[in-house]
């Protein structure tokens, strides 16, 4: 799937990039643990207490499902981008 070629579309898509690269480098961190079998609930109930959730239990509502798939549909082709055009726009001088 390519990108819009329209500049309003692009700079929409420009800014929403930039804060997800922003949210997923650096505001947030990916940590893998092995935790032993016998201490698995108690890391558990440790992180439950402190407010985090594991990644499972994040669901995307059918409503932005819904969205998602509207925007699929709805685009079109001949207005897409190529990766090596989209990187030359996203270019910071």
């Amino acid at each position: 799937m390519g990108i819009l070629k329209s500049r309003s579309a692009f700079l929409s898509l420009r800014k929403y990039l930039l804060l997800f690269i922003h949210i997923y480098f650096v505001l947030m961190k990916k940590v893998t643990l092995h935790i032993p079998d016998h201490k698995y609930q108690f890391f558990m109930e440790l992180l439950q207490n402190l407010g985090f959730d594991k990644q499972e239990d994040i669901v995307v509502p059918e409503w932005q499902k819904e969205v998602v798939r509207d925007r699929i549909q709805n685009t079109n082709p001949e207005e897409y981008l190529s990766w090596e055009e989209v990187e030359n726009q996203l270019k910071i001088d």
